[in-house]
């Protein structure tokens, strides 16, 4: 009999086909900043990633404090897993940066929280790159 976490394992280990057995997915969960701010959903490819608030010389409002895990069995996803899926879920809430491995209130965490952000200074560039991507499917 095959063990019940090294079969998950196996599945997990399929790649894209552990997305369409729904396996393995990663998880975003998100802490609204301010829910009387709810900016248009952008594309993921306009969610420019920032290692720390001191590399954003715009202004810049707080969205959401993005987290993941705790993942289940032996699935432990890598930091670009991580990375893509709170892109997405940013992207979902309007932001258009991340600020990864913080939360809210700038505190340093590990790399699987992140604070997504809109800059308005930057939306009509991420308008464009997400036309851009729209023209590209």
């Amino acid at each position: 009999m095959t063990h019940p976490r090294r079969s998950a394992l196996s599945i997990c280990i399929l790649g894209a086909a552990s997305a369409v057995l729904g396996g393995c997915v990663v998880h975003v969960r998100a802490r609204i900043a301010d829910p009387a701010l709810p900016p248009a959903a952008m594309c993921p490819e306009a969610v420019t990633i920032f290692a720390a608030p001191s590399d954003i010389t715009k202004r810049y409002v707080e969205i959401a404090e993005l987290s993941t895990g705790p993942f289940g069995g032996d699935f432990r996803p890598s930091a670009e897993q991580v990375q893509t899926a709170q892109r997405k879920k940013a992207a979902q809430l309007g932001a258009n940066g991340m600020i990864i491995g913080y939360s809210l209130g700038g505190r340093q965490l590990l790399y699987d929280n992140a604070v997504a952000i809109f800059i308005p200074a930057d939306s009509a560039h991420a308008a464009e790159v997400c036309a851009a991507a729209r023209r590209s499917d």
